[in-house]
């Protein structure tokens, strides 16, 4: 059960009826939540035995990567370059292993400035921003289609959901014919944002 702190009014009676089901299964339930001082988290708290996950320190993870470089045949990766990916992916090792196996497919070895370079280029090169700041940007008339992009692909899930949910309360909302135009095409996003996370044709 994913974010189990995550439950609201339409889940009314779900952590009562999660607690039951724990009380009475043989099969182990794993519940993953996000904050475990959370109030409708305590009560099922008390089922639970409680680990804590903690996101893995880039010396950790560098001596993984070095390890899986090696099997892979990927080598003479220094550590400043692994250093490098392990702070880009922000603890990530799923991406950081992806990102590893692309590299890979250009060329054996990768220097520090290369690594550089990949990471600007793959959206890695910035720092997280709260949801609130990488949205505003959207409606900022001086900034471009590229500075909209990049904001975009911080958060691709929230942000377009930040998007419709504000659009209609903006000045270029007072012309009809472009909030109409806005709503079509943000409706055929969704649309093909779906059919790609439906059949994974990436």
């Amino acid at each position: 059960m994913d974010e189990v702190d995550g439950m609201s009014a339409g889940d009314r009676g779900g952590v009562q009826e999660l607690i039951s089901i724990i009380k009475s299964t043989r099969v182990p339930i794993i519940c993953i939540a996000n904050d475990d001082g959370h109030p409708k988290v305590r009560s099922l708290a008390n089922h639970c035995l409680k680990l804590k996950f903690r996101r893995p320190m880039v010396s950790q993870v560098r001596r993984r990567l070095k390890y899986i470089c090696d099997r892979e045949g990927f080598r003479n990766m220094s550590p400043e370059v692994l250093d490098e990916v392990a702070e880009a992916c922000h603890g990530d090792i799923r991406q950081m292993i992806n990102m590893l196996q692309s590299w890979q497919a250009r060329k054996q070895s990768v220097s520090q400035a290369e690594a550089k370079g990949y990471l600007s280029s793959e959206g890695k090169g910035f720092q997280q921003q709260p949801i609130f700041d990488l949205f505003k940007v959207f409606f900022e008339k001086n900034a471009d289609i590229y500075q909209r992009l990049d904001k975009y692909f911080m958060d691709p899930d929230l942000v377009p959901l930040m998007v419709q949910e504000n659009y209609v309360h903006f000045s270029a909302a007072e012309d009809i014919d472009k909030l109409a135009k806005a709503t079509d095409l943000m409706s055929m996003a969704d649309i093909g944002n779906k059919q790609l996370r439906e059949s994974s044709r990436w």
